[in-house]
């Protein structure tokens, strides 16, 4: 399996800071504004051959690792942070099955598992298939032990009932990956956590349009409803019953890593426009306004020290990430990292506002919009409490520590 196309990282920053400068930055604050899904801006990824950054170039991808896909998504979050926050939805599926090294497996199982991913590649890469994460509920969120939603066996088909919140993308995926416990005579076990891929037009599938919020409005994470949905043995990811949760704890970079780098490109964009306006209201010739006052410049220099720590805590997770994705030490990195940038947004856009004055909280100016954003990031899993707790809990030597 191969499209024949030699894809380097390098094209993918200049293709996606193309479709941030010329689509993705034009829809953003319309979007916003109307409370609406950027379909420009996902079919300009798709035109543009960005749905398989993750996908192994031997399946026909870009190959990108971690560590590249945080830069690429920080350039698109430059352009709409709601676009780059879709967008990863998308590669949270994809990227958490595109790293398996299939030379170490035995030939059986090998073959098996090649020709699964095959078939959930070739959707994304020749079919151009987007994949939407419907895993949160009521509630509780993302702790995933507690899910309620539930899969019965009738016979050689599976029977899906449940409901889930904030499923970004939910009206524009073409597949939903769906978190459901096994339901059985005995209570339920997070041991029986599976995951299904169920097509978005399936019978029995119901969006509650009920999206209208603070911040991030463009990503469209309604609510879904799973009422009987019947599906076929080939809809369990993978081909395995039972393995999500391990999986995310084993791996939670793809659940949870992803969103650092939209956070990145929304700290970026604010230092950008912060410093472009700043810079407006001065004379350089003359050596007066907002740019010769020390304080504004004080506030700069901050922003920059902030902005500079969030980075190299970022690169510097996703570099673990990429050399032992497994061990502790890079959870404790992946898990700061994002504590850090989520809970430094608000904090970072709040400030651009102080130094800029007043004039910017004018919906004219992107400022506004980024502030909101912003509020959004300490929200995603992992939450700013369980990434917390988790940083507390293996700092204290405290054993299979489980937040989900």
């Amino acid at each position: 399996m191969n499209n024949n196309k030699s894809y380097t990282f390098d094209e993918a920053c200049n293709r996606c800071q193309f479709l941030a400068d010329t689509v993705f930055s034009e829809f953003s604050g319309i979007c916003d504004r109307e409370n609406r899904f950027p379909t420009e801006s996902l079919d300009a990824l798709k035109d543009s051959d960005l749905l398989s950054l993750l996908i192994p170039k031997d399946f026909g991808g870009w190959g990108l690792n971690f560590y590249q896909y945080q830069k690429v998504l920080s350039i698109i979050s430059q352009g709409c942070p709601s676009t780059a926050a879709a967008f990863n939805m998308h590669n949270i599926v994809i990227g958490s099955i595109s790293n398996y090294d299939l030379s170490v497996l035995d030939p059986k199982t090998r073959k098996k598992l090649k020709i699964k991913l095959e078939s959930i590649f070739t959707l994304v890469v020749f079919e151009k298939k987007v994949f939407a994460a419907a895993t949160t509920e009521p509630g509780i969120g993302a702790r995933f032990s507690q899910i309620e939603t539930s899969y019965t066996k009738d016979g050689d088909f599976y029977i899906i009932n449940g409901f889930k919140s904030f499923v970004t993308m939910a009206n524009y995926a073409d597949f939903f990956l769906v978190l459901a416990n096994k339901n059985s005579d005995k209570k339920m076990s997070s041991y029986w956590l599976t995951y299904f891929i169920v097509p978005r037009l399936s019978n029995g599938v119901f969006i509650n349009e009920t999206w209208d919020v603070l911040g991030m409005r463009g990503t469209s994470s309604q609510e879904v409803f799973f009422k009987n949905v019947k599906l076929p043995k080939s809809a369990i990811f993978m081909g395995n019953e039972g393995f999500a949760l391990s999986k995310v704890m084993r791996e939670p970079h793809w659940v949870t890593g992803g969103y650092l780098g939209v956070y990145l490109g929304i700290l970026k964009s604010i230092f950008k426009f912060t410093c472009q306006y700043i810079v407006s209201k001065s004379d350089h010739v003359k050596k007066e306004g907002l740019a010769y006052l020390p304080l504004v410049q004080a506030r700069i220099g901050e922003m920059y020290s902030m902005l500079r720590s969030a980075e190299l805590n970022l690169f510097d997770a996703a570099e673990q990430v990429v050399n032992s994705p497994t061990s502790n030490i890079t959870h404790q990195a992946l898990f700061s990292a994002k504590f850090y940038l989520g809970e430094l947004m608000p904090k970072f856009a709040s400030m651009a506002l102080r130094t800029c004055g007043g004039n910017c909280i004018h919906k004219k100016f992107p400022l506004e919009r980024l502030l909101r954003d912003s509020h959004c990031g300490g929200l995603m899993p992992a939450v700013s409490d369980m990434c917390q707790i988790f940083l507390g809990k293996t700092s204290l030597d405290i054993n299979e520590v489980n937040i989900w």
